[in-house]
This record gives structure tokens, C-alpha cells and sequence, in this order.
């Protein structure tokens, strides 16, 4: 696996530690809004890429290098912690954008619009981190050389409970929750998209290209981590192609995020101004606000007939 550390090293380092602090740096600076659950999961992916580059930022990479037994075991625990953390603060991001799916008068969107409950939704990724990184430090102390630098790319605990059962199944299950949240938010968004279409058949109706660009990416990567995660958890042993497409969640979702119009603006990419009173992608915007620019939350009945009849005019 040696001839992947440097693709390893670049996903994470451009992903993690270029292109998300800018962007986390955009939303928090410039007139680019997002809802925090966003704005975390994308702070929790900076975190996810340092982690996993600890051992390259302190040790040679050669065919043999040997991270101190201190440094191994930080890393080892802290990676222990960092796939729940990663995967919990995906699984709120998509529950946040379900519960605003569910209409502007439904309890849930009530519910998650209370600040107490933005902040718990914010802390659960951390709280996930903390408890699976020390209880795992805790364990592997106990046990000479339990912590290795025997995959290659990080060092990881190799206790068999640790490395083939809790680890990969705590997050089977939440990727698992993340696809099914997944599917009914696709399903929500296509039965507005159709009934305002059908509502107003004179209209020009198309889903917005880089809205279904990011869905299907931010889809099909969850889907191929699920794959992934499979042989941990079977026993089967994992291949060289699992670890990139660990090392390569901070790029993906980088561009997931990053390929937002309002963001190209505040960038200077784009000179555009988004016109909002005439988007093919209306009911989209409606639906899956939080992958849209400067979402407030779910548009109501009736300012989405408004803006479908200017869209008539």
C-alpha cells in the first residue's frame, strides 16, 4: 500500500485542511448562510483530516516508519473516535434537512428550530469523539503494542473487539439511519417537484444541474462508505480502495459544498447575481434548502406559488 500514501496524504490535506477551512472561513466571514449543523459537519471533516495525518506530519513515510508509541496510541484512539464523530455529524445533517423537509406548521421542524436543540444536534458528533477516543486510549494502555502502524496510512488499535466489531458496526448502523434518512428526502423533494409541476404544467420545470450533482455525490459517497465498512465488520479484511475512500470524505465533501453558487460569488468566481424569483429549481429549493444557498429554512405553500407564478410571467 505504500505507492497510495502520497494520493492518501493529498485527499486528506486538500480536502480536510485546504478547501474546508476556506469554506468553513466563507461561511463564517462572508454573506454566505448556512445553518450550524452545516457549518460543524464540515469543521468535524478539518478535524477527521488532521487526525488521520498525524502520524504523516511527525514521521519519514518510507517502506518502514515507526511513530512513536505515544504518538501511535493518540492517533490509533482519537481514529477510534473520529469515524462516529464524522459519521454522527453526518447522520444530523440529514435529519436536519429531513425535519425541514416536514413543512413549515410540522412539531419536528418546531422542535429543531429551538436553540437548545441546535446545540445539542451540534455536540453529539464531539460527545462521540470524546467517549470512543478514551474509552479505546483507556483499553489499548493496558495492552502493550495494542496501538500499530500496521495498515500502512495511520496507526490503529488492533484488539479485535475494537478494530473488527465496535468500530465498524457503530457506524454500519449510522450510515445505515444516514441512507434511509437519504432516501425519504429524495422522495420528499421529488413529490413537491411533481406536484408543483402539475400544479402549474405551463411552467418550465428542471431540476437545477448542480443540485442534483451535489445529492447524487454527498448519495453515492455515503453509499460507497457503507460498502466500505463491510469487510471491517465481516472479518474479510479490508482492501487498499477502503482507506482512500476514507482519506477522500473531506475532498468529497468539499465539493459537495463548496460548488455553491452563492459561494462561487463570494469567491469571486461568479459575478452573477442569483435571480430568486426566477429558478427552475423552485421546488428543489424548497425541499433540500440546506444544499442551496442562504436557506432559511422550508419556503411555505404559498411563497412557493408565488414564485411559480413569476416563473409564468
Amino acid at each position: 500500500m505504500a505507492n497510495l500514501v502520497p494520493l492518501y496524504a493529498v485527499l486528506l490535506i486538500l480536502g480536510g485542511q485546504a478547501g474546508l477551512p476556506l469554506l468553513v472561513f466563507t461561511f463564517l466571514t462572508k454573506r454566505v448562510h448556512r445553518h450550524p449543523t452545516f457549518i460543524n459537519f464540515c469543521i468535524t471533516m478539518i478535524i477527521y483530516s488532521v487526525i488521520f495525518c498525524l502520524v504523516f506530519y511527525t514521521t519519514e513515510y518510507n517502506d518502514t516508519p515507526t511513530p512513536s508509541r505515544g504518538l501511535c496510541l493518540a492517533q490509533a484512539s482519537m481514529i477510534v473516535g473520529a469515524f462516529p464523530m464524522a459519521s454522527m455529524a453526518a447522520l444530523v445533517l440529514v435529519f436536519e434537512i429531513w425535519a425541514t423537509c416536514q413543512g413549515a406548521d410540522s412539531a419536528m421542524l418546531n422542535f429543531i428550530t429551538k436553540t437548545s436543540t441546535t446545540v445539542i444536534l451540534i455536540l453529539i458528533p464531539y460527545v462521540a469523539l470524546a467517549g470512543f477516543t478514551i474509552v479505546s486510549a483507556l483499553v489499548a494502555a493496558k495492552i502493550p503494542d495494542s496501538a500499530k502502524f500496521a495498515n500502512g496510512f495511520y496507526c490503529s488499535i488492533q484488539l479485535y473487539p475494537i478494530r473488527r466489531l465496535i468500530v465498524p458496526i457503530v457506524n454500519l448502523v449510522i450510515v445505515t439511519v444516514i441512507v434511509v434518512f437519504e432516501v425519504a428526502i429524495v422522495v420528499q423533494w421529488y413529490r413537491r417537484w411533481h406536484r408543483l409541476k402539475e400544479s402549474f404544467p405551463l411552467a418550465e420545470r428542471r431540476p437545477d444541474a448542480m443540485l442534483c450533482f451535489r445529492v447524487a455525490l454527498f448519495n453515492f459517497y455515503t453509499i460507497i462508505t457503507l460498502a466500505t465498512a463491510i469487510p471491517f465488520a465481516t472479518n474479510s479484511g479490508a482492501h487498499a480502495f477502503s482507506y482512500i475512500v476514507d482519506a477522500g470524505l473531506p475532498i468529497a465533501t468539499f465539493l459537495v459544498f463548496g460548488t455553491q453558487k452563492d459561494v462561487f460569488i463570494a469567491w469571486g468566481i461568479s459575478k452573477e447575481l442569483p435571480d430568486l424569483t426566477r429558478r427552475d429549481s423552485t421546488a428543489s429549493e424548497d425541499s433540500l434548502s440546506h444544499f442551496l444557498p442562504s436557506s432559511e429554512g422550508p419556503l411555505s405553500n404559498s411563497v412557493v406559488s408565488s414564485r411559480a407564478n413569476s416563473s409564468l410571467a
